[in-house]
């Protein structure tokens, strides 16, 4: 795999870990909030 490729792997892999952090901040956020 070359070095493009692989950058957009990590890439694409940082944003959908960042996307389900977000993702589960918010539900803990409405758990709180529901509690």
């Amino acid at each position: 795999m070359d070095q493009s490729a692989l950058r957009r792997c990590n890439l694409t892999a940082h944003k959908v870990y960042q996307d389900d952090w977000r993702h589960a901040l918010r539900r803990n956020l409405l758990k709180q909030r529901f509690a």
